[in-house]
């Protein structure tokens, strides 16, 4: 009886998901907000990766060197602040970052297309 019961709330709770899935879908039609394009998304799916590797790539590098003396090493005819160290170092380790992003979404949309045409034959 406790078996049957438990089944039937296992059965229950996935119709449950099955609407909220359905109604979460619709939730920014009825709130007033626009859904994003997919070229939205996939700008979005590749600058917010890199930004948050390049925020961690900088705690990491900066945890081990000093800005102020890289900056010393790099361009010793320049004097670099603090603050210049810490934005050319991000700046460049979020180019890189976006440049990884990027190639793995061109590469996962040529292969989708591949597919497509494969199916397509």
């Amino acid at each position: 009886m406790l078996r049957l019961e438990i089944e039937l709330l296992g059965i229950d709770h996935m119709n449950d998901v099955q609407h909220r899935d359905e109604d979460e879908s619709s939730a920014p039609e009825l709130l007033g907000q626009k859904s994003w394009t997919r070229g939205t998304q996939r700008i979005a799916s590749v600058l917010w990766p890199s930004f948050v590797a390049a925020a961690v790539g900088m705690l990491v590098c900066f945890s081990f060197i000093d800005p102020e003396m890289l900056g010393v090493a790099l361009m010793p005819e320049r004097e670099i602040s603090v603050l210049t160290g810490y934005g050319l170092c991000f700046f460049f380790l979020w180019s890189i970052a976006l440049l990884s992003s990027a190639t793995t979404m061109y590469l996962r949309k040529t292969r989708n297309q591949e597919q497509n045409n494969s199916n397509n034959d």
